[in-house]
């Protein structure tokens, strides 16, 4: 989009035919995703061939479009409602996040309301849904998060969605609504390449990613000889699983920035060998507005991490020797396995990966074809 005077941003589209129900939101510096007033997708109609224009307010962090052939969808262009969830066992007749499951369709009630009731024959912890409205808006509780509650026993409930409020509630006397965020432990996850996050790709239980409690409600981890890349990834999962977890958007280094619930993947990228540090501080969470959580990423490149690491030495002898060289080569072809320390060091031509390239280093080293291989944060 591109920066007007007044400081928005803007485009236009030109299109040869109607569309029905086009959806968009902005993106902001590469993760933050910016909806209408309510958060969500920006959902029209163009009702033929012509121009439309997308801005990006940035003072109300806001999406509009505009536009002749710009229909706004109404409550009255509700074609069908959806209840969608995480769907265990017979909770939401089984179906997880499925948005078009016939079972879930709810009826339109002569105030204008969708409902569908559920007949469980066990309680379930930690349920989750949201509405979808003609099969692609995605409606969720005030905040815009996923309703999350008990069910205490077997029982009835009801699920509701106001098209007035567009809000999702949920009712019935088994129903028992999450009032604070009950917890036992935090873990780091995230895209994991190399040994950036011990390696684990989008693992929320993944052990040894788990965050060590500094403080009531205060979580850190660090990361070292964290190689440089590119778009890096975290988000903060809660006891192991998806149902609650903070995301946010990077700042910078060691500042302390809102954590967003269920909130988009925090990016940032590292530019050398370093340390990560990284913080969720939950003291001031409120789980009813689902704001108050910080986050902080510190990013330190002195030294790059354990001080005294040279690049090659995966064995910890302090020297770099063929033995060396010998287990980088079964590292590759998968005989051998690294810890998250060993992996960045046999990283020594500092490519972002272990490979033959890096075994043929090491020899031109002991060959004395090259000068020298370089402490922790000095690629060869």
């Amino acid at each position: 989009m591109t920066k007007q005077e007044n400081g928005t941003y803007t485009k236009d589209y030109t299109v040869e035919k109607a569309y029905t129900n086009v959806q968009l939101k902005a993106v902001k510096n590469g993760s933050e995703w910016i909806g209408d007033e309510t958060g969500n997708n920006v959902t029209f109609n163009l009702t033929g061939p012509g121009t439309f224009t997308v801005t990006y307010d940035p003072e109300a962090n806001v999406t509009s479009v505009s536009g002749d052939i710009v229909e706004f969808i109404g409550c009255i262009d509700c074609d069908a409602v959806f209840a969608v969830g995480n769907g265990e066992g017979n909770w939401l007749n089984g179906a997880a996040w499925d948005p078009a499951y016939e079972a879930n369709k709810m009826t339109k009630q002569e105030n204008g309301t969708y409902t569908k009731d559920y007949t469980v024959d066990k309680a379930y912890t930690a349920v989750q849904l949201k509405a979808v409205k003609n099969g692609s808006e995605w409606i969720g509780d005030a905040t815009g998060n996923n309703v999350t509650f008990n069910l205490t026993g077997p029982g009835t409930f009801t699920v509701i969605y106001d098209p007035e409020a567009d809000v999702v509630t949920v009712s019935g006397d088994i129903v028992e609504l999450i009032a604070e965020l009950d917890y036992e432990f935090v873990n780091a996850v995230g895209n994991g390449e190399g040994n950036w996050l011990n390696g684990a790709a989008w693992d929320p239980a993944y052990e040894a990613n788990k965050m060590n409690k500094v403080a009531d409600d205060v979580w850190e981890i660090e990361f070292t000889n964290v190689p440089d890349g590119f778009e890096r990834q975290i988000k903060f999962a809660i006891d192991g699983a998806w149902t609650h977890n903070f995301g946010g958007v990077f700042t910078e280094s060691g500042v302390e920035t809102e954590a967003v619930y269920n909130g988009d993947n925090i990016t940032f990228d590292t530019d050398d060998v370093c340390t990560v540090k990284a913080q969720l501080d939950l003291r001031e969470f409120n789980f009813a507005t689902k704001e108050g959580a910080k986050f902080t990423l510190t990013i330190d490149y002195e030294g790059g991490g354990d001080e005294g690491g040279i690049y090659g030495d995966v064995d910890g002898d302090g020297v770099v020797t063929a033995q060396d060289a010998t287990k980088i080569q079964r590292r590759g072809v998968e005989l051998e396995t690294f810890d998250a320390t060993q992996e960045a060091l046999a990283d020594v031509n500092g490519d972002g990966r272990v490979s033959i390239l890096d075994v043929t280093c090491i020899q031109r080293y002991l060959a004395e074809m090259t000068e020298g291989i370089g402490k922790t944060g000095q690629k060869a």
